[in-house]
């Protein structure tokens, strides 16, 4: 660090340490390997500091600090987990369990993680009443949207706003109304939504989680690979349920081949991709686009440990515009790159999305 910046000496939790100046304490004691409860904050998006999981004890204040919206001064003496921050985040974990319903959307929910982590027990409070909670929308074919599960942490909605760029989902109304909307409160479906999934990968509770409950399904393992849409690079990890786990495609289905064929015995993939989750890569940041999300390679998609080679791409005397002469960009042709292509996944996905020509010279 340069000396017009120095870094930041201050003690957290009894050690000394230095902080970058703009760092702040949740990303400190992240790196220092200290674990702080957190909902709101997500690494890549700006903080909001609306859960207050995340409070820790600053000496000499009054009231506890976010440590996600908190920057660290010189000599400043910080406790994660005194006995006043660790009252302070169980309690608001208790006071998010009592809204979340009993049946999950998700099988990692961050709430019940850290509920068990910090051993916050059944809660005090008194439930949601049912006919209070917001009716399921399941008008959109890859994303369900279940409110009920939504702690209003606004992740999905810098998600979309802030690193997509899409702004449809917003925050309406004030108070016990507020609620997650999309565009004018339309359903899903019948939104500007362009399914890039970066919500869905956002969300901590499962409220926006992919379609057909597919993060309900167990996974036995996850292998890293890169996605073989296009030449970006996007890095992404594969969750896979092993035979005994995933759940049975309908009879007479492939997925290289979805149309029986006459005459040929139809096989049975013993591995099954769950979802697709993007991995952080100097491509992608983590993130992956609409080819490479989730609902992408669905649950009763792919078949483990399989070679696919794709066709031989068209003759270039027939391809689109080939009489302008004009130059194909990076983007065009997509996953044709090469003629007798193969596409080797390592133990992960048999198939990409799909071969689309994409035509965009």
């Amino acid at each position: 660090m340069s000396a017009l910046n120095p870094p930041i000496a201050f003690t957290l939790d009894g050690r000394d340490v230095a902080a970058q100046p703009g760092e702040p304490l949740i990303e400190v004691a992240r790196r220092e390997g200290v674990d702080i409860p957190h909902l709101c904050w997500t690494p890549g998006l700006a903080p909001a500091g609306n859960c207050r999981a995340c409070v820790v004890e600053v000496d000499g204040e009054r009231t506890l600090a976010a440590s996600c919206c908190r920057q660290p001064t010189a000599g400043m003496k910080v406790q994660t987990a005194s006995a006043r921050a660790r009252a302070s985040q169980r309690l608001v974990l208790e006071l998010l369990q009592s809204d979340m319903p009993e049946a999950r959307h998700t099988r990692d929910s961050e709430v019940d993680q850290w509920s068990a982590r910090l051993e916050v027990g059944l809660p005090r409070f008194p439930t949601r009443p049912a006919q209070a909670e917001p009716a399921s929308d399941l008008s959109h074919p890859a994303i369900a949207v279940n409110l009920d599960a939504c702690i209003q942490c606004t992740r999905c909605l810098r998600a979309c706003r802030d690193e997509q760029a899409n702004d449809v989902i917003g925050l309406a109304l004030r108070g016990p109304h507020a609620k997650i909307v999309f565009d004018m409160d339309d359903a899903l479906g019948a939104s500007t939504c362009v399914a890039c999934g970066e919500c869905v990968q956002a969300c901590p509770t499962g409220a926006l989680s992919p379609a057909k409950d597919v993060a309900l399904q167990p996974v036995t393992k996850q292998v890293d690979s890169v996605c073989p849409y296009c030449g970006v690079g996007c890095q992404l990890t594969y969750h896979v349920a092993d035979s005994q786990h995933s759940v049975r495609p309908e009879p007479g289905y492939n997925p290289v081949r979805p149309e029986p064929v006459e005459g040929r015995p139809q096989e049975l993939p013993t591995d099954r991709i769950v979802f697709v989750e993007g991995r952080k890569g100097p491509a992608n940041e983590g993130r992956l686009c609409v080819k490479g999300k989730r609902w992408t390679w669905p649950a009763a998609g792919c078949a483990a440990s399989a070679t696919v080679t794709a066709p031989r791409p068209w003759p270039v005397s027939a391809r689109p515009r080939a009489a302008t002469k004009r130059p194909i960009s990076s983007r065009s042709w997509c996953a044709w790159a090469s003629a007798a292509t193969t596409w080797t996944t390592a133990r992960g996905c048999a198939t990409p999305p799909a071969w689309r020509r994409c035509w965009r010279a």
